[in-house]
């Protein structure tokens, strides 16, 4: 494409001026006037006075008319490459005049040579320095006035090969040539104009420019036009043809009989540097391909960059090297930079848009990037991703290779001859790639978050995902005669996470094979490929398959490895057969109208048998060895063990060995909240009840209503769930939420509870240890029997009842202790308790949450200790606060620092502070810090001591002593 432009304006319209002004500063240096004797004696220049005519002389009758002066014997400096003519010349100013000038390039030794004229009719001005040396590297400087016309005429009628260049006052120095005034040229139909034209000189290496002979064009460093308006050249072909073929014979032929014209404008710099062969075009550059008078394919960018490989002559003894087209640049690599770049062309559908696109001439390729998304699009073939290096197969009508970093997206327009070959669309978030291997098949790989859509309904999505492509080729598009081709996946496999949704399944594994077979009209009959899946399993029953889509069974099928037989029709895609193995989940989507999902089914291995009168009995058997159990989920509920069995007859499940039962309410979306239970050695469930034997552990987390978190750990040998309502396995389906109406726990049963609050502090503990024990969720109720023990500890905050002055010793935690032989019910949550029989209490404050707490720690912290036959504790507080109520009946005895009673009942109330001490049969004590003695300070029927002021209050006493 930039072959031409190079050659046209680098190697004949700027050469030929520094060509030029480069042969007349060497003038003056042996004009006659000037140091003749010094320039006669260097018998060895090049450059001097000839005086007869030459055979190039000769020839200038044959390019002048008659009349002209250049032909009416004008002063001539000669040499081998060309003449320079001119009339007058004079000294002024340091300067030397010569006007008018003509400057004649030829080829030495060439008959059929090509001649070109420079005419400057205001003739040029030399610098005085230049006359100064006769060296042939001196400085000089100087100046071309007023136009300058370059031309010549063509090499043969009809060639198309004419030269023509105008411009106006040229200036030159020693290593740069300028012009600011505007500049034309035209050469074999290429056209252009612009103005400010710079050309640089510089010394270059002979083996930069591979010749022996160092020429003009080796000392071009660089060609800059400043503004140019438009650039139109005539270029062999399109740039994007619709044919191209392979062998290069036939691209040569194509080119030799059709054209189009290449149109360029800017509003910026074109500069060529030659010293390190790169082109450059700048600021709103606008390309356009024009045939018959028709624009098809344009390009826009900010900037364009061509390098190219370094000139050299198929003739190295060539005496002009100027003339040697052999000299033309050869491009390697093209490079747009905009925002964006882009490239279109209407009759091939193509788009290509990004910030920066990247062409190797050399390798057929080209890259795009951007930093956000770069486009491609060209016929059925769409592609956005930010960075894309794609190469071009030998035959452009098929898909070439690729390689993409970044997130985007491959779509594949449908065929509208193929109904059953649909649109797809691949998606990823890493990198893809297409590429052929050694089979020759064409692989699509996408990396991270791999998609592939097929239809609406239609995907497989997986951490990777590698599709092969088929390339079908198909009857050709009116008004061309090229062949098409349709894109179709034949072949898939994924890995990571991969997800499958078809109309009739919904999968997920680890890894998947597919293979994909499409209908063949040509018999009636549909094809598939039985090599591929050993034994396949038809998992769709012609029964099954319902046009009406709410009436479609579908499965859902979780696994290891998938393997699956898919069928391309009209309709869809259609499962053929699959293999699933490994860590398998396998169960049937709710039909329209149910409101919850059959049985979930997990296991390594299932086995399912059916009676005569079809109902099942199964069993699942997972993973012992490597731990991995197998489990089914149903209704909140979801149960594992290494061998699960169900019998709908007998309405039974069992798991022989241990196991695990999760339940989470179905209105709740928190997993934390999940209530589990394990076992050690066997489980029964009835429908109605759950039996659990064998080491239970249990625990539960609940949210309270200030959103503290409650956990609960259950431990015992044996344990019973009661439900709400029955299960029946025979029909599964429920009106209403299944949840466990009763816990009831036997032998060694221990209950530890603890409220965290919303920073994850302890607000308070609570441990049970009891012989058996039942609990009610939903009314938060407990119900122990036989000899226990609670403990509850809390921070100081009066969430605990203390039958004590407040104490101020450092501790921030305080703790109640109660011992009993018969049993407690009550709410724990409330601390509404009850406890029966020889109760014992202790309240004291401790230094930490894990302190042990004994009579003889309660008695050095001064705290409180309460020995009774029947001890309740109740929160009868209206508020936030709590306010409690203790009421201890039966050989009550209460120890504390201050005081020590003995009573048939003692109460306290929170709200009053104050101890009433009731007598039964006897009468009610009271002893006092200072009394020592057997004989108490008070002795009646009621005691009312007030823990504040220390005040007594005695109803019928037979005994009152103030201890003073």
């Amino acid at each position: 494409m930039l072959k031409r432009l190079l050659s046209t304006t680098g190697c004949f319209a700027i050469v030929l001026i520094a060509y030029t002004v480069y042969a007349l500063a060497a003038a003056p240096r042996i004009e006659p006037v000037y140091n003749v004797r010094d320039h006669a004696n260097q018998k060895s220049s090049a450059l001097y006075w000839e005086s007869a005519p030459s055979q190039n002389r000769q020839q200038l009758s044959n390019l002048f008319k008659a009349g002209s002066w250049q032909l009416a014997s004008p002063k001539i400096i000669e040499w081998p490459q060309g003449v320079l003519l001119f009339q007058d010349y004079e000294q002024a100013d340091n300067e030397l005049v010569i006007k008018p000038c003509t400057c004649v390039l030829f080829q030495s030794g060439e008959k059929d040579q090509r001649l070109i004229t420079m005419h400057a009719p205001s003739g040029a001005v030399i610098s005085q320095d230049a006359l100064s040396s006769n060296k042939q590297d001196a400085d000089f400087s100087g100046r071309l006035i007023g136009d300058v016309v370059i031309h010549s005429a063509e090499t043969f009628p009809g060639a198309n090969d004419a030269i023509h260049f105008v411009t106006r006052n040229v200036q030159f120095e020693k290593n740069r040539i300028w012009t600011t005034h505007d500049v034309e040229f035209e050469y074999s139909g290429h056209h252009g104009k612009g103005r400010d034209l710079i050309i640089t000189l510089g010394e270059q290496e002979k083996s930069r420019t591979r010749v022996e002979n160092p020429t003009l064009f080796s000392r071009l460093d660089s060609v800059e036009l400043i503004h140019v308006d438009q650039l139109v050249l005539q270029m062999e072909k399109k740039l994007l043809p619709n044919i191209m073929p392979a062998d290069t014979r036939a691209l040569s032929d194509l080119s030799k009989n059709k054209s189009s014209e290449m149109i360029i404008e800017c509003d910026g710099t074109f500069r060529i540097d030659i010293a390190n062969y790169r082109m450059s075009i700048e600021d709103n550059v606008q390309v356009a391909f024009q045939e018959g008078g028709l624009v098809d394919d344009t390009m826009v960018c900010d900037k364009l960059h061509v390098t190219f490989s370094p000139p050299y002559s198929s003739e190295p003894n060539s005496d002009n090297p100027l003339l040697d087209t052999s000299t033309q640049i050869n491009p390697q690599s093209i490079i747009a930079d905009g925002n964006p770049v882009l490239i279109q062309s209407k009759t091939k559908a193509l788009l290509i848009k990004g910030q920066g696109v990247a062409i190797d001439l050399e390798k057929l390729s080209f890259s795009i990037q951007d930093s956000v998304e770069s486009t491609i699009q060209f016929e059925d073939f769409h592609i956005k991703v930010p960075k894309l290096l794609y190469t071009f197969a030998d035959d452009p009508g098929r898909l070439g290779t690729y390689q993409a970093e970044g997130a985007g997206e491959l779509r594949m327009k449908p065929s509208t001859n193929n109904p059953t070959n649909k649109e797809f669309l691949v998606q990823w978030k890493a990198q893809s790639a297409l590429t052929v291997n050694e089979k020759q098949e064409k692989i699509l790989e996408l990396d991270k978050d791999a998609r592939i859509q097929l239809s609406e309904t239609e995907s497989i999505a997986s951490d990777r995902l590698h599709i092969w492509l088929e390339e079908i080729e198909s009857p050709a598009r009116q008004n061309t005669n090229a062949p098409q081709y349709e894109i179709s996946p034949y072949k898939l496999a994924a890995q990571g996470h991969v997800e499958i949704e078809l109309p009739e399944l919904q999968a997920k594994s680890q890894q998947a094979h597919m293979w994909i077979t499409r209908d063949t009209k040509d018999n009636g009959e549909i094809t598939s490929n039985p090599v591929n899946l050993s034994t396949p399993i038809d998992l769709l029953e012609d029964s099954n398959k319902s046009p009406n889509p709410s009436q479609l069974k579908r499965y859902i099928v979780q696994g290891e490895l998938l393997q699956l037989d898919l069928r391309q029709t009209t309709d869809g895609i259609q499962v053929n057969g699959a293999m699933m193995e490994g860590d398998l989940s396998f169960h049937q989507e709710p039909m329209l109208g149910q409101s919850r999902s059959p049985l979930v089914l997990h296991g390594e291995r299932i086995k399912l048998s059916r009676g005569l009168t079809g109902l099942a009995e199964l069993r699942i058997d997972g993973k012992e060895r490597q731990g991995q159990p197998a489990w089914i989920s149903y209704e909140g509920f979801q149960l594992s063990g290494n061998t699960i069995q169900l019998n709908q007859q007998m309405n039974l499940v069992w798991i022989q060995g241990e196991g695990e039962l999760v339940y989470l309410a179905t209105d709740d979306p928190k997993p934390e909240n999940a209530k589990r239970i394990t076992w050690d050695e066997q489980m029964a469930f009835t429908g109605s009840k759950i039996q659990l034997f064998g080491n239970v552990q249990s625990r539960f987390r609940m949210q309270t209503e200030s959103a503290d978190l409650e956990e609960v750990d259950l431990s015992c040998k044996a344990l019973e769930l009661y439900l709400n309502q029955r299960l029946n396995f025979q029909d599964p389906q429920l009106n209403s939420p299944v949840h466990i109406r009763e816990f009831k726990a036997v032998n060694g049963v221990k209950l530890n509870r603890r409220t965290i609050d919303r920073n994850k502090q302890h607000k308070n503990l609570q441990n049970l240890a009891v012989e058996s024990l039942s609990y009610y969720p939903m009314e938060n109720r407990i119900a122990a029997f036989g000899q226990g023990i609670i403990r509850h500890t809390s921070l100081t905050d009066g969430s605990l009842p203390t039958i004590s002055k407040p104490i101020d010793n450092g501790s921030k935690i305080q703790s109640l202790a109660v011992e009993f032989n018969e049993g407690l019910t009550g709410n724990l949550a409330k601390l509404n308790l009850t406890f029966k029989g020889k109760v014992q209490a202790l309240m004291s404050p401790v230094p930490r949450w894990d302190s042990v707490i004994t009579s003889e720690a309660v008695q050095e912290a001064k705290g409180v200790e309460l020995n009774c036959n029947a001890l309740s504790i109740a929160d009868v507080s209206q508020t936030e606060i709590a306010s409690y109520v203790l009421s201890a009946t039966g050989n009550t005895y209460v120890f504390w620092a201050d005081y020590t009673a003995l009573a048939h009942r003692v109460s306290f109330s929170q709200l009053k502070n104050h101890i009433v001490m009731e007598g039964g049969r006897g009468e009610a004590r009271l002893w006092l810090n200072t009394n020592k003695t057997p004989t108490p300070n008070a002795a009646a029927r009621k005691i009312i001591y007030d823990l504040k002021t220390g005040k007594v209050d005695v109803h019928s006493p037979s005994l009152l002593d103030s201890g003073q």
